[in-house]
């Protein structure tokens, strides 16, 4: 057993004490994570005493006093003690600092105090802000529906002799400026141009059967209508039959499946696309044509389209289907801006009461002339052409998802062109059309 040692003066223990490393499985001793360093012990002060008394020249007896001796034993005991020398020295163990957590980098979305700012600044006040846009909206849709009648005159709008059986003429009010939705796909971008168009006054809305966002479109209409107090009976909604319909029946099926998708009882107008499919070759596209139509009329009658209009016909197929149709078309859509100044074609709506509703390209707007005139005027091109369009009398659907361009593009009712800048721009004409649709399955009657 040990004991004090007369000679030493310090606790030693006996030859047959096994001092091996205690056991594994003893507690005080288990392992802590790969990461921490083996445990440093720290010594009582009684030890350290013994170790300065080792070292000191006090010692009386040189040759009893084994001074290496003493120094390793004391420095074992440091190392590696037994339990009991743990209890007799009062040795207690210095846990290791436990590792450093490493810090987590940056992300790269990771969003800063002046970004949070922004957008709390952005979304302050909304309540006031969605009654501004409500009022803004309603003075600009004032604009859009009367700037025809006030720039277009009586004597342009008188009609010659009727030609033909018509019978019906369109009553509907359509709103000078519109958004296209072509191209605007996907749940974000339709609730996003929506939402825009509503709050910055836009109350007429252009799809088409193929375009492939009427069931996103009317899902939009359906939440952000109550959202800026309006019905569907404030806005008006332009669709379009699926190109591959050639029948009476193709047609029928093509109106009904645009309700559907558009969660409405009625579509404001419907157009008759005009026919880009391989099979036109197996039927004469003029009875086609006619054939298709009479669903529109039919429709029409029914209740289900209040008026109907054709898409981007020539003027031979305008010709014949006014010398053979019971219902005047109330809208024509047809390729218009400055490089396809098309006067014929305005003369004949004109003639007939059909409201000209333009789609435009943006290559026109980086001509020179009209980037001079942007800098004139101190807007935008696409403004600029817009207007210009809009002074014709004619109406406009730009395309856009982008609420800043939806916005710039809706401002153009502030402002006028000078009559020289207007003659200036109708110069740039080339006869040049974009669209370039193939007019060889028709018969020239």
């Amino acid at each position: 057993s040990s004991g004090i040692n007369a000679e030493y003066g310090v606790d030693t223990p006996s030859p047959e004490r096994d001092c091996r490393h205690p056991s594994s499985n003893d507690t005080f001793y288990k392992k802590k994570k790969k990461r921490c360093v083996q445990p440093v012990w720290s010594t009582s002060k009684r030890l350290d005493r013994h170790l300065a008394a080792a070292n000191s020249d006090e010692s009386s007896d040189a040759d009893e006093y084994d001074e290496e001796h003493t120094v390793q034993m004391v420095t074992r005991i440091k190392e590696e003690p037994t339990q009991d020398e743990l209890e007799a020295y009062q040795i207690k163990p210095m846990l290791p600092m436990p590792a450093k957590k490493p810090k987590k980098r940056k992300s790269k979305n990771h969003t800063t105090y002046t970004e949070v700012q922004q957008i709390h600044d952005t979304y302050s006040n909304v309540r006031e802000q969605k009654a501004a846009a409500i009022r803004r909206a309603q003075d600009t849709n004032d604009m859009m529906y009367s700037n025809i009648e006030e720039e277009t005159s009586v004597e342009q709008l008188e009609c010659p002799e009727e030609e033909g059986p018509v019978t019906t003429r369109a009553t509907l009010d359509i709103p000078v400026l519109g958004l296209s939705t072509f191209k605007i796909r996907g749940p974000f971008y339709t609730r996003q141009a929506i939402d825009a168009s509503l709050r910055y006054g836009y109350r007429l809305f252009d799809t088409g059967a193929h375009y492939g966002n009427e069931a996103l479109l009317g899902s939009a209409f359906k939440e952000f209508l109550p959202k800026y107090c309006l019905t569907r009976q404030d806005i008006c909604l332009i669709g379009k039959l699926n190109p591959e319909c050639l029948t009476y029946d193709d047609a029928m099926e093509s109106a009904q499946s645009t309700l559907s998708k558009l969660q409405t009882d009625y579509i404001d107008v419907l157009l008759l696309y005009w026919p880009k499919t391989d099979r036109c070759l197996e039927v004469e596209p003029n009875q086609a044509v006619l054939e298709i139509y009479r669903a529109l009329e039919d429709l029409k009658l029914s209740g289900k389209v209040k008026e109907i209009g054709l898409y981007n016909f020539e003027m031979d197929q305008l010709r014949f289907l006014l010398q053979n149709c019971l219902v005047v078309p109330a809208m024509l859509q047809v390729e218009f801006h400055p490089y396809f100044y098309r006067t014929d074609m305005m003369e004949i709506c004109r003639s007939n009461s059909i409201r000209m509703q333009a789609f435009c390209f943006i290559k026109v707007l980086q001509d020179p002339l009209i980037i001079k005139m942007s800098r004139k005027y101190g807007k935008a091109p696409a403004q600029i052409v817009l207007r210009w369009i809009v002074q014709h009398g004619v109406g406009v659907l730009p395309k856009s998802k982008t609420p800043s361009h939806i916005r710039e593009n809706a401002e153009i009712f502030d402002f006028s062109l000078a009559p020289e800048d207007m003659d200036r721009m109708n110069s740039l004409n080339r006869d040049l059309n974009f669209t370039r649709l193939s007019v060889s399955n028709w018969s020239n009657n």
